[in-house]
Formats: C-alpha cells, structure tokens, sequence
C-alpha cells in the first residue's frame, strides 16, 4: 500500500521505500449471484518524505510523517460471470465504506513524537482563525477492482487493486498554512510543535504561507493478493440460485430464488 496527499510529488506511484506490506482478513457472505458483501479488517503502514520528493519546493520543505492504517469494512463485489460458472477467472468491481485509525509521527535526533497532540499548523493557538485540532479517526470510501482466479470449488486466489478515498486532509499532519512561529511556540506543546511545523533551512515561513493544499482530501491505495476459502453450498440442486437471499425467499421465482425453468 501507498498514500497520496499533500507530501506527495504529483508521479503516479511514490519512490519504492515508501510502498509498505499490509494484512487483511475478511468474512463475506454470498447476497446473490454474482454480488457478496464482506466485513473486513486492513492494516497496514503508510509514510511519505520531502527527502525523496523530486519537486524543489517539496523538498525544501523537508516534512515527514509516518503512520499505521487500520480499517474496518464494509465492501461489496460485483462479479462478471455467474459463481457457477467453471471458468478460471473471473473478474469483478468493488466498492464499500470504512473507518479508520490512523496516527502520524515524525523524528527528530532519534526521537519519534506524535503530531496532532503538537498542533503544527496552529490547532492549539487560541484566537488567529486556525483550524481546530483533526479526528485521528476518519471514513473511507473504496472503489477498486480485480479477478477471482478459480482453483477448484472451495478454494480461489483473488487479485486486486482498491483506493481507499479518506474524509480527512490529515494522514500526513498537513493541509493548511504554516502559523505564527511565536504564538505557536505559546502552545502546551510549543517548543517541540514549531520544529515539526517547519524543517526548513532558511528559517520558519511567513504566517499564511501555504503548507499544504486543504481542497484535496488524502488517498491510501492498495494491491494485493488474497487466498479464499468458499464453504460448500447447502443445496446443489440445479433449480436454486446461489446467495443468501435464496434462503431468506424460498419458493420465490426469479432473480433471486428458485430458476424459472
């Protein structure tokens, strides 16, 4: 998995230190042929440096941040063919909601501190119009897509790629401006708040000077490669369709319960 947001250069895909592992586990249940909902858990770690950054005025800013992504979910797939069908692969659409913890942190001299706790665009300053202090939870929307690669009739191996679209402008502990160096240094965290608020080399930036773009929320994407275990149908006979609204609506036609033929 990878972020994109206000610490990224505008590439497609970040420098290669910046991509993580992630885990995930879910549980799904077949709705109706072709669609299954799933409950699931992602964990993961996301980061990003101005260090790598090949833009200059990313660079010189020189900000970092690192921080755990932990999702739970609620995503549905849709299939191209038939669950029935013996066919080896078969491709599908997603899309679902989450919440989400996450949590950035940053170092300095060997020491890692939390960042929303230190308000480095002004959260803690009391007057000034800065913007209050960020949720460390937030909602996702996902989208994605990818292929069920049949096995046999209980096991699969599943490809897929999914962007996990945040509500918050916050994963990286950037979005807005850059605050007044003295009053952030008033704040209950100061004088650790004002050397995360700026690494630059030619001293603190103006107040109002922008350090982040709020207009675009952050983005997390993800591939990966999962095993999957199918229990056997309770029921083979050739007149039911698969899914669990058949169970719900037994004896109805259709699209749902027993084949009109």
């Amino acid at each position: 998995m990878f972020y994109n947001g206000d610490l990224s250069d505008s590439e497609v895909l970040p420098d290669f230190k910046l991509i993580n592992p992630y885990i995930t586990g879910e549980v799904s249940w077949l709705l109706l042929d072709r669609l299954d909902m799933s409950l699931g858990v992602l964990y993961g770690k996301i980061e990003a440096a101005d260090s790598l950054a090949k833009e200059k005025d990313n660079n010189q800013r020189n900000l970092s941040f690192r921080s755990t992504f932990l999702e739970m979910n609620l995503q549905f797939r849709l299939s191209l063919l038939s669950v029935k069908n013996t066919f080896i692969l078969n491709p599908y659409l997603l899309g679902g909601i989450g919440g989400v913890y996450f949590n950035p942190k940053a170092e300095i001299d060997g020491v890692e501190y939390e960042l929303q706790p230190l308000g480095t665009e002004g959260q803690f300053i009391i007057s000034g119009g800065y913007e209050d202090p960020y949720s460390r939870f937030t909602g996702t929307l996902n989208f994605g897509g990818g292929v069920n690669i049949r096995v046999n009739d209980n096991w699969s191996v599943r490809l897929e790629g999914a962007a996990h679209l945040t509500l918050t402008d916050y994963l990286d502990d950037v979005s807005t401006i850059f605050p007044d160096s003295l009053d952030l240094s008033r704040t209950p965290n100061g004088s650790i708040a004002v050397l995360f608020s700026s690494k630059r080399f030619k001293g603190f930036p103006k107040k109002g000077r922008s350090r982040g773009n709020p207009g675009n929320d952050d983005v997390v994407f993800r591939f990966g490669v999962s095993l999957v275990y199918v229990l056997p149908p309770k029921s083979n006979k050739p007149a039911h369709k698969p899914g669990i609204m058949r169970d719900a609506f037994p004896g109805k036609q259709g699209w749902w319960g027993k084949s009109k033929d």
